[in-house]
C-alpha cells in the first residue's frame, strides 16, 4: 500500500494570506474600514497647504540707524554685532550688509537649532549692551515655506483705482481692509498691512524720523486691457490648522463684501499669491492621473492576462492609495505640493505588487486544485519575491531621508510617502488581492468579462516569445558551441548597451533643479545701480512693469510686487495665463521680456522662470579685505575676464556668461566678520550646477596664487560663492554618498533572502542594465541629470531589481526540484516572462499620463520610463546568461573566495581610479584575469590527476 506524503508546513506568508481569504466577514469589515478612512482623510480631514510646515533654520536681523553713514553703521552695528551672533554655538554662518541708515544680518542656524528663540535671544542681548539707543533692531525667522517672513499664507494688493492715492493713502486705506478682515474672517489668525516707512531717531537731533524704504506695485490684464497701479500689499496668516482652500474661499468673500462698504470707495483689491489654486490644480492633476493610470493598468492587464485581472489591479491600486493617505493623515501630513508630487508618483510604483500576485494567481487557478490550495501555491510561489523586491524599492528612497537643510525639510515626505505606499501595496496584494479573487477570477465565465478575452491575440503571442526564449537558453545544454556563442553574444550586447550611456551621459547636462520646460509664472529681478534714490527707483519699475505687460500681451494674468521694491532691489512676481491655456512656452515668453528690458537703463535685470525649487543664482567671486582699494585692479581684472569668458561643456557646446558686475561700495558687506567685494555674472544657459563649476575652474586656472601674488594679495583673499546653488549641491551630494550604503542594505537583505554571497551581486546586474534607457532618453528628450532625475533613478533601481529577484527566486525553486541551472533559468524566464512583460508595460504605462499632464513630470517620467524599458529588454535578452556564469562560478569558488574577490575589487577600484578616469573597465578585467588564470590553473591540475591512457599495440 503506497503511503501518502505528509503534506508540507505553511508558510508564514501562506498563513498570513489565508487569514484574510477564510474570514469573510472580517476582511470586508477591515478593508472597508481602511478604504473609508482613506477616502474621508483626502476629502475631509487632511488639511491644504501650499508646501509641508519646515522649521526654519535662517533667521535675519535688521533695522535702521539713521546716520547716513555706512562706514559708522559697520563699525556700530554689524561689525560687532555680527562677532557676537558667531560666537553661539548653534550658529553656522552669519553675513551682513550695512547701508547708510539701514543694516541687514542674515544668520544660519545648524540643523536642528530653535532658529525663533535663538533670534529672540539674539534681539534681547542686543538690547541690554552698548547697541546704539536710537537704532532699532528686529529678529526673526526666514520661513521658506510661506510668503513672506511673518509666515503670511495668502497675500494681496490694495490699489486705487484712478491711481491717484498716495502712499500715505494707500496704507491708511490697508490698515482698514486689515481691521476689517481680522473682525470678520473666522480663519484668519491676524491680517497686517505691510508698511512702506522705516520710524527712527536721527542720533544728532534726537527727533524721529520717518523714511521711507519700500514702495509696491499691481499690474492686471483684464479683457486684453492692460492696468498698472501703485499699490500696498496685505499679508494674511491663518490660524493653525486652517486649510488654504477655505482661506482663500473666505479671503474671497471677505474682500467681495468689502467692496460694498463706503470705506472702500474708490479702491480696488485683488489676492496675488495664495497656495489654493495650486493645490486645487495639482489635486485635479492627481485625479486625473489615477484615472489615466488606472485606465492604462486595466488596458494592459487585460491584453495580457484578461479583463478580470485588469479590473482586480485597478482596484487593488485604489485600495493603495487611499489606506496611504488614511496612514498619512495618521502621521500628521497634509495634502500638500510635496505628497501630492508623492502620491502621483506612487502610481508607477505600486503596480508591481497587484500586478504579480494577480498575474500568479491566474496562472495556478487552471491546476484543478480548490481556491484555497490555488491562492497557497500562489503565496508561496511569488510572495517571497514580492517582498524583498518591496523593500528593495523602499531601500532606494531611504537615502532622501537623510537628506539635510531646508531642502531635507521640503522633501523629505516624498520618501515617507512612497515607502507607505509600497508597504500597502504589499500588504493588499498578500491580504486583499487573494481575497478579492475568490469573487473574480474564480467565478464562472460570464460574457460581459470573458468574451473579448477569448479573441485576444496577446496572450498566445506572449506564450510563443516565451517559449522561443527558453529554447535559445537551453541551446547552452544542447550545443555547447551555440550556446556560448548566444551567452557571450547576449553578455556583450549589455555591455554594449552600458558603454553607450557613458556616452550620452557625457553629452548631457547637469543642474540640480533645472527649468520646467513650461511654468505659469516668471520673475523679474531688477537691481538699480548705486546711487539710486527711492522716487527713481519705482519710476524704473514702472517702465519695466509696463513693458512687460506690453511683451505678454494676453499671455499674462497680473504683476505684483509683495511688497520687495526698494531704492536697492526689487523683484516682480509675474503671473502667467495657465500653460493648457496658451500656446507660447514660457522659455518664449521670457526671452521675450528678457528682449523688452534689454534698454532700460539705470537698472540690471534678470528675467527667470518661476520653478519649483530655489531661485537661480549668479556665480559670484568674493575679494576678501578691509580695504575695498587695494582689491581694485584685481576686480577689475577678473570682472573683465568674466565678460569675455566662454565656457565650454563635456559634449563641446559652449556657454556665454552675461550681467557681469561689481558690486558697489555703498554697502559693506561681510561673512563672518569678514569683509568683500564681490563680482558677479550669471550664464546664457539654464544648467546653472555644471556651469558654476566650469566656471570656478576656469577663474581658478587664470587667477592662480602667482598670478593674485603680482597684484600683492594673498591666494586665500579670492574665494567663491553659489549661493542657494551650493547648498544644493551640498544636498544633491548626501544622495549620492548614501547610494554606497543603500547598495550595501540592499545586499544585506537579499543575501538573508536567498542566503548566498553572490546571488544578491548577480541580482544587481539589472541596476546598469536600466543606464542606457535612463542617458539616452535623458539626452534625446533636452532634459539634465537633476534632483528629480536622481528620484526616478532610486526608484527605478527598486523596480528594476524586482524583475532579476522574480527570475532568481524562481529558477532557485526549480532547481530545489530537480533541474539544473539551464533548465531551471529557462523554465524561470518562460514562466515568469508573462508577469515580468505585464509589471514593466503596466509601470510604464501609468506613467505616461504622468509626463503628458504636466511638464514638471516630464524629467521623472522619462527616467522611469526609458530606464524601466532598457532594463526589461536587458533582463529578458541577458540576464539568464548572468545566472548561468553565476551558477559556473558558485560551484568553483567557495564564500570564503568570493569574500577575497570583493575586497580584491574594492582595492582595484580604488587603485584603477586614483590612475585612470575609467575604472570599472579595468576593474573587469582584472575579474576577467583572475577567473581566466583559476580556471587555467584547475584545468592544469585535472590534468596532472588524470590516469595515463595505455598506448594500444597494433595488431601486425
Amino acid at each position: 500500500m503506497k503511503k501518502n506524503k505528509p503534506e508540507k508546513p505553511l508558510t508564514t506568508m501562506q498563513k498570513f494570506t489565508l487569514f484574510f481569504f477564510d474570514r469573510t466577514r472580517f476582511t470586508l469589515l477591515f478593508w472597508a474600514s481602511l478604504l473609508l478612512f482613506g477616502a474621508v482623510s483626502y476629502g475631509v480631514l487632511m488639511r491644504r497647504e501650499g508646501f509641508p510646515s519646515v522649521a526654519p533654520s535662517v533667521g535675519v536681523v535688521n533695522g535702521v540707524y539713521f546716520v547716513d553713514d555706512a562706514g559708522r553703521v559697520d563699525r556700530e552695528i554689524t561689525k560687532p554685532l555680527s562677532d557676537t551672533i558667531a560666537a553661539r554655538d548653534d550658529v553656522k554662518s552669519v553675513t551682513s550688509s550695512a547701508g547708510a541708515n539701514f543694516y541687514v544680518i542674515q544668520v544660519e542656524f545648524n540643523e536642528g537649532s530653535d532658529a525663533a528663540t535663538a533670534l529672540s535671544q539674539i534681539e534681547e542681548s542686543a538690547k541690554s549692551t552698548t547697541f546704539p539707543q536710537s537704532a532699532t533692531i528686529e529678529a526673526k525667522p526666514i520661513r521658506f515655506d510661506k510668503f513672506s517672513d511673518e509666515g503670511d499664507d495668502l497675500l494681496l494688493a490694495l490699489y486705487s483705482k484712478n491711481n491717484a492715492a498716495s502712499a500715505d493713502e494707500l496704507l491708511a486705506k490697508a490698515n482698514e481692509l486689515s481691521a476689517y478682515i481680522n473682525e470678520k474672517s473666522t480663519n484668519v489668525d491676524r491680517a497686517k498691512t505691510f508698511d512702506l516707512y522705516r520710524v527712527g531717531t536721527d542720533p544728532e537731533t534726537g527727533e524721529e524720523r520717518k523714511q521711507q524704504i519700500s514702495f509696491d506695485r499691481f499690474a492686471i490684464t483684464e479683457k486684453s486691457d492692460f492696468s498698472q497701479y501703485k499699490s500696498v500689499t496685505v499679508g494674511i496668516k491663518a490660524k493653525d490648522n486652517v486649510d488654504a482652500i477655505k482661506l482663500y474661499d473666505e479671503i474671497e468673500l471677505l474682500l467681495s463684501s468689502a467692496q460694498e462698504q463706503s470705506f472702500m470707495a474708490g479702491f480696488g483689491t485683488n489676492i496675488t499669491a495664495d497656495f489654493a489654486e495650486g493645490i486645487r490644480e495639482q489635486i485635479g492633476s492627481l485625479q486625473e492621473n489615477l484615472i489615466g493610470g488606472l485606465l492604462a493598468v486595466l488596458l494592459v492587464s487585460f491584453l495580457l492576462i484578461n479583463a478580470r485581472a485588469s479590473f482586480l489591479t485597478a482596484v487593488s491600486m485604489v485600495a493603495v492609495l487611499a489606506t496611504t493617505v488614511g496612514l498619512l493623515y495618521l502621521f500628521g501630513y497634509t495634502l500638500n505640493t510635496i505628497t501630492l508630487f508623492s502620491l502621483i508618483l506612487c502610481l508607477g510604483l505600486i503596480v508591481d505588487d497587484t500586478t504579480i500576485m494577480v498575474e500568479a494567481i491566474d496562472a495556478y487557478k487552471k491546476q484543478k486544485k480548490t481556491k484555497r490550495e490555488v491562492i497557497a501555491t500562489a503565496v508561496k510561489r511569488v510572495a517571497k519575491a514580492s517582498t524583498a523586491g518591496t523593500f528593495t524599492t523602499i531601500l532606494g528612497f531611504a537615502p532622501m531621508l537623510f537628506i539635510g537643510g531646508i531642502l531635507g525639510g521640503f522633501v523629505r515626505a516624498i520618501p515617507i510617502t512612497v515607502i507607505l505606499s509600497l508597504l500597502m501595496s504589499l500588504l493588499v496584494s498578500l491580504a486583499l488581492i487573494p481575497f478579492m479573487a475568490k469573487y473574480t477570477l474564480f467565478q464562472k465565465k460570464v460574457r460581459f468579462f470573458d468574451t473579448a478575452s477569448n479573441f485576444n491575440p496577446i496572450p498566445a503571442i506572449e506564450r510563443l516569445l516565451s517559449n522561443r526564449i527558453a529554447h535559445l537558453i537551453r541551446l547552452v545544454k544542447r550545443s555547447r558551441r551555440k550556446g556560448i556563442a548566444l551567452a557571450i553574444g547576449s553578455i556583450v550586447i549589455s555591455f554594449g548597451f552600458i558603454m553607450l550611456s557613458g556616452y550620452f551621459f557625457s553629452r548631457g547636462k547637469f543642474n540640480i533643479f533645472p527649468a520646467t520646460k513650461d511654468t505659469d509664472g516668471l520673475i523679474v529681478a531688477v537691481e538699480f545701480k548705486p546711487g539710486t534714490g527711492i522716487e527713481e527707483s519705482e519710476k524704473i519699475v514702472a517702465n519695466v512693469t509696463e513693458k512687460t505687460g506690453t511683451a505678454l500681451g494676453d499671455n499674462m494674468k497680473e504683476i505684483s510686487l509683495y511688497a520687495s521694491g526698494s531704492e536697492r532691489a526689487t523683484t516682480m512676481y509675474v503671473q502667467l495665463v495657465s500653460y493648457k491655456e496658451r500656446e507660447a512656452k514660457s522659455p518664449q515668453l521670457r526671452e521675450l521680456v528678457t528682449v523688452a528690458l534689454s534698454d532700460i537703463e539705470g537698472a540690471v535685470i534678470a528675467v527667470n522662470q518661476q520653478d519649483v525649487g530655489p531661485p537661480v543664482g549668479a556665480f559670484s567671486v568674493r575679494l576678501y579685505t578691509e580695504d575695498p582699494t587695494s582689491v581694485t585692479d584685481i576686480a577689475r581684472d577678473i570682472a573683465q575676464y568674466l565678460e569675455t569668458l566662454e565656457l565650454k561643456r563635456p559634449d563641446g557646446s559652449t556657454v556665454l556668461t552675461k550681467n557681469t558686475k561689481i558690486a558697489s561700495n555703498e554697502a559693506i558687506v561681510r561673512d563672518d566678520a569678514k569683509r568683500y567685494i564681490e563680482i558677479t555674472t550669471s550664464f546664457t544657459a539654464d544648467d546653472t550646477s555644471a556651469l558654476v563649476a566650469l566656471a570656478q575652474t576656469a577663474v581658478e586656472d587664470t587667477f592662480t596664487p602667482e598670478v593674485i601674488a603680482q597684484y600683492g594679495l594673498k591666494e586665500d583673499i579670492l574665494q567663491f560663492d553659489f549661493g542657494g546653488e551650493e547648498d544644493n549641491q551640498e544636498s544633491f551630494k548626501t544622495m549620492i554618498i548614501a547610494f554606497p550604503v543603500l547598495l550595501l542594505a540592499m545586499y544585506i537583505l537579499l543575501l538573508v533572502q536567498f542566503k548566498s554571497l553572490l546571488q544578491p551581486l548577480l541580482i544587481f546586474s539589472a541596476i546598469p542594465f536600466s543606464f542606457f534607457g535612463v542617458a539616452a532618453g535623458l539626452y534625446y528628450t533636452d532634459n539634465p541629470l537633476s534632483f528629480f532625475v536622481m528620484i526616478g533613478f532610486f526608484a527605478l533601481i527598486g523596480i528594476s531589481v524586482n524583475n532579476t529577484i522574480l527570475l532568481t527566486d524562481y529558477a532557485n525553486q526549480e532547481k530545489a526540484k530537480g533541474l539544473g541551472s539551464v533548465d531551471a533559468i529557462a523554465e524561470a524566464v518562460k514562466e515568469r516572462f508573462r508577469p515580468l512583460l505585464t509589471t514593466s508595460i503596466t509601470s510604464i504605462v501609468a506613467l505616461v499620463p504622468l509626463v503628458l499632464a504636466d511638464p514638471f513630470w516630464e524629467s521623472l517620467g522619462v527616467t522611469l520610463i526609458f530606464g524601466l524599458l532598457s532594463s526589461t529588454v536587458l533582463v529578458i535578452i541577458s540576464f539568464p546568461y548572468y545566472y548561468l556564469g553565476a551558477e559556473w562560478l558558485r560551484h568553483r569558488i567557495s564564500r570564503k573566495q568570493v569574500l577575497v574577490m570583493v575586497l580584491g575589487n574594492i582595492v582595484a577600484f580604488a587603485i584603477f581610479n586614483a590612475i585612470t578616469n575609467t575604472p570599472l573597465l579595468y576593474v573587469l578585467l582584472f575579474n576577467a584575469g583572475v577567473l581566466m588564470s583559476r580556471y587555467a590553473g584547475k584545468r592544469k591540475n585535472q590534468n596532472k590527476r588524470r590516469p595515463k591512457k595505455p598506448i594500444k599495440k597494433l595488431a601486425k
